[in-house]
């Protein structure tokens, strides 16, 4: 219980952190909604509520990244991260962790 917990943290971090460096970081995005026109940019927030929807697959993300929104303002390279956190969320940590380990396959 606490080696999942402790994973899901450090994936978590990890991913957000990584997501820090896109160079999407600080722009403004305008969005339009029912309620009017609002702008937000991207930042900490953002690229951790998108990690956090990826990895936990819980729906839109918040600010930058809304129901409003969408990822394309990011990278390539926050995609690819953002898609392995996806993977991972999606196949569980253990296992997707287990999958890759060189013991596994050591003896096929």
């Amino acid at each position: 219980m606490y080696a999942f917990i402790t994973l899901y943290l450090f994936i978590l971090l990890v991913a957000a952190l990584l997501l820090s460096f896109d160079p999407s970081n600080g722009h403004a995005v305008e969005v339009v909604s029912d309620g009017g026109v609002y702008t937000v940019k991207h930042g900490f927030f953002t690229n951790f509520s998108a990690v956090v929807a990826c990895l936990s697959n819980v729906g839109p993300a918040f600010e930058a990244v809304g129901p409003y929104l969408s990822y394309v303002d990011y990278s390539w390279f926050s995609k690819i991260i953002l898609m392995l956190t996806m993977f991972m969320g999606r196949l569980e940590i253990l296992p997707v962790l287990i999958l890759f380990n060189p013991k596994t396959w050591k003896r096929v």
